[in-house]
């Protein structure tokens, strides 16, 4: 029976906290900052939205030709970035564990050396 008490308490004391803490929170905000006029966004207007209107563009859309120019400018930003690619190419597993064994030694011995 004790058992089940126990998370009861921690739950009741968490809660509890958490209640106090927002509590708190909503304490710390200044009067009269809740108006409507403080906040930008929407206002109750006392009519429905008319939802068949179509929004706005934000922004001119692309055509081919712009669209041509960017995707050039980003190709040859990507390859002035990074490490040169490696063309997909994949190295054997043998000549893997040939790195592995000349330059794991190389690698120890340096920091041994240090």
């Amino acid at each position: 029976m004790s058992i089940l008490k126990k998370p009861r308490r921690a739950f009741s004391v968490a809660a509890a906290l958490t209640a106090a803490s927002l509590a708190s929170a909503c304490a710390n905000i200044p009067e009269g900052s809740t108006d409507a006029a403080n906040f930008p966004g929407a206002t109750d207007t006392g009519t429905f939205p008319n939802l068949n209107v179509p929004p706005q563009k934000a922004a001119p859309q692309f055509n081919n030709e712009e669209k041509a120019a960017q995707q050039a400018k980003l190709a040859s930003a990507k390859g002035r970035q990074g490490a040169p690619a490696t063309g997909g190419q994949t190295r054997s597993p043998a000549e893997l564990r040939r790195l592995a064994a000349t330059h794991g030694q190389a690698t120890l011995d340096a920091i041994e050396a240090e």
